[in-house]
């Protein structure tokens, strides 16, 4: 499937102007461009609610719910710092209660695997774990992945950078964390900390320039509740 258009606009800054952009109407009337603007918003805003309610039912699968869902695939994805009630209640929006409460349920299922961190005892490590994996590799949003894949692969790249762009600028109108990963990060250094060092899957480390953390090739790639894009 083509892009409906020969170019999706790019997540970009709108150039200033003195007063209303118009156009000219199919009946040769002038048409403004805010009002056009603020349809076309309205439109896809209608859209992405229509798609989350589609995605929201798929993931009522297996023994799960969405927010279920949601929260193993998030496991599946962080980094270990991020692993946590707290990261989790962050990437999700909710409160660190009902997040706990939703890790619970998961390792009760015996989906997510809890150790004591051997830096912090008062700190929990969480994972998925081999049942998890299993489950994740069929996860219900698939059925949404395909659809995407049927996309033009530059059209598939363009909306996916749009859509980001989108959700990182309401993330920070409404005060929430922008989850991200260490290659888009402002705080990583690549090549940092012990040059010479090699981890065990081969990577050279980099390190994360808040924490000082050496990051090696499987980090990464991973959500951080550190991110600053």
């Amino acid at each position: 499937m083509a892009c409906p258009s020969s170019e999706l606009p790019g997540h970009q800054e709108a150039a200033a102007v003195t007063g209303p952009a118009l156009s000219e109407s199919p009946d040769g009337g002038p048409v403004n461009k805010d009002d056009e603007a603020g349809e076309g918003g309205a439109r896809l805003a209608d859209l992405l609610d229509r798609l989350a309610r589609v995605a929201r039912g798929l993931q009522f699968d297996a023994d799960l719910n969405p927010a279920q869902w949601e929260a193993l695939r998030f496991l599946g994805r962080a980094n270990r710092q991020s692993r946590t009630p707290s990261g989790l209640a962050a990437y999700r929006c909710v409160t660190k209660g009902t997040a706990s409460q939703t890790l619970k349920s998961l390792t009760e299922k015996g989906y997510v695997a809890s150790q004591r961190s051997p830096d912090d005892g008062r700190v929990r490590d969480l994972a998925v774990s081999t049942t998890g994996q299993d489950l994740l590799s069929r996860d219900p949003l698939m059925t949404l992945a395909r659809a995407a894949r049927a996309l033009d692969p530059a059209c598939c790249r363009a909306v996916t950078e749009t859509l980001g762009g989108l959700l990182q600028d309401v993330q920070q109108a409404q005060g929430w964390e922008t989850f991200g990963v260490c290659t888009q990060c402002d705080h990583f250094r690549r090549g940092g900390g012990d040059a010479g060092a090699v981890l065990q899957d081969g990577g050279k480390r980099h390190r994360c320039g808040l924490t000082g953390e050496g990051l090696g090739t499987r980090d990464i790639d991973r959500l951080c509740i550190n991110f600053r894009g």
